[in-house]
């Protein structure tokens, strides 16, 4: 038996908006969660956290602007914004990452290999020197203390 048409019943329906708005924030929200999951995996995976951010950057600019444009709810809104500054912030950290990526290797294989407390220091002080040397191969000058 049906119930009782109502306006409780009635306007359950979601418009095309609201539908379309959901869609673009999920979407976000997964590649959010899946840059922030890789960021913490091993060299060259965690490159992959880059390329999520750059996909969840361009789907929380399309949110911001279907949220600006059908009034969407302000938490959605603020929301967008939210995840498009940690986007772009996660963006920068994977770039820096692959700037400095034969020297992170050789500090990930080096402590993974690393028994001692000499050794993981040793390994730290190699990886302080490998990008001391980058810093002046690309600005010139010595990296300041």
């Amino acid at each position: 038996m049906m119930p009782p048409k109502n306006e409780t019943t009635e306007n359950t329906s979601i418009g095309h908006d609201e539908k379309k708005r959901r869609r673009l924030g999920y979407t976000f929200l997964a590649l959010c969660a899946l840059s922030f999951m890789f960021s913490f995996y091993r060299l060259p995976f965690s490159l992959l956290a880059g390329v999520f951010s750059i996909g969840a950057l361009i789907w929380g600019i399309r949110l911001f602007i279907a949220c600006v444009k059908t009034k969407g709810p302000a938490p959605m809104l603020v929301f967008s914004v939210i995840g498009v500054v940690a986007s772009v912030m996660s963006i920068l950290a994977a770039a820096g990452t692959l700037v400095l990526y034969p020297t992170q290797k050789s500090l990930e294989e080096c402590t993974t290999s690393a028994i001692t407390q000499e050794a993981s220091v040793a390994c730290q002080t190699e990886y302080k020197q490998g990008v001391e040397e980058l810093y002046k191969q690309i600005t010139g000058q010595p990296l300041p203390s």
